[in-house]
């Protein structure tokens, strides 16, 4: 079904998107890191895929967050 699908894309797109930390620390709570630039990748299939309707600002902000994104990387590696 049509909604199988979505599912499955999504769950693709979460598991391309978000990297879990290897250690394990007993009672934390592990936070993933995100990819957006794998999580916009994913976006981008999916929205003619699945027909979502989508804000038209939502393409400048999404790139805007990306460059923004680059920036913070390229000074400080380690920023997520």
């Amino acid at each position: 079904t049509e909604r199988a699908a979505l599912a499955a894309a999504m769950e693709l797109t979460l598991e391309e998107s978000l990297v879990y930390p290897r250690q394990t620390t007993r009672g934390a709570t592990q936070i993933p890191e995100l990819k957006f630039d794998k999580l916009l990748e994913g976006l981008t299939r999916l929205v003619p895929r699945f027909q979502f309707r989508l804000p038209p600002y939502f393409i400048n902000n999404a790139r805007a967050l990306s460059t923004l994104e680059g920036i913070a990387k390229s000074l400080d590696p380690s920023f997520n």
